[in-house]
C-alpha cells in the first residue's frame, strides 16, 4: 500500500473485494432463507396432508362410515381445500419472492465480479497490482 493513504488502484482493490465480499454474503443468504422458506412450507403442507387424512378416521363411538364422518366436516367448512389449498395458495407468493430475491442476489453478485473483470481487462497495470494485492490477503 502507498505511503500517506492508498492509491487510486488500491481503493478501487479494497471496494471491489468488499463489494464481492458482500453481493456474496447476500447471495449466500437469500440463498439460504429460500430453502428454509421451502423446507417449512414442505413440512407444513405434510401436515396439513395429515390432518385432512384424519377427517375420515371415525371418532370412538361413532356409527358413522369414514366418508359420513368426512362429509359431517365438509359440511361444516373442514376439507382438503380449506386445509391445504389455502395454505400452498398463502405461501406460493412467498417461496416466489423468496426465489426472486436469492436470483437477485445473485445476479448482483454477478454483475459486480464482471465489473471487476472488466475494469482488469482494461486496465493491465491494474490488473497485475491486483495479483499482487491478492497474495496478501
Amino acid at each position: 500500500m502507498a505511503s500517506g493513504g492508498y492509491t487510486s488502484g488500491e481503493e478501487l482493490f479494497l471496494d471491489s473485494e468488499q463489494a464481492l465480499t458482500i453481493s456474496s454474503g447476500l447471495h449466500e443468504v437469500a440463498n439460504a432463507g429460500h430453502e428454509e422458506i421451502c423446507s417449512i412450507v414442505h413440512k407444513a403442507h405434510q401436515e396439513a396432508e395429515k390432518i385432512v387424512a384424519s377427517t375420515y378416521h371415525v371418532p370412538f363411538g361413532f356409527i358413522l362410515s369414514p366418508t359420513e364422518v368426512a362429509i359431517a366436516y365438509s359440511d361444516g367448512g373442514v376439507s382438503r381445500t380449506t386445509i391445504v389449498d389455502d395454505l400452498d395458495h398463502y405461501f406460493y407468493p412467498k417461496i416466489k419472492k423468496s426465489e426472486k430475491l436469492a436470483e437477485d442476489f445473485q445476479s448482483l453478485e454477478k454483475q459486480i465480479a464482471d465489473g471487476v473483470q472488466k475494469k482488469l481487462e482494461d486496465d493491465k497495470e491494474l490488473a497485475g497490482n491486483f495479483k499482487e494485492w491478492m497474495k496478501v490477503k
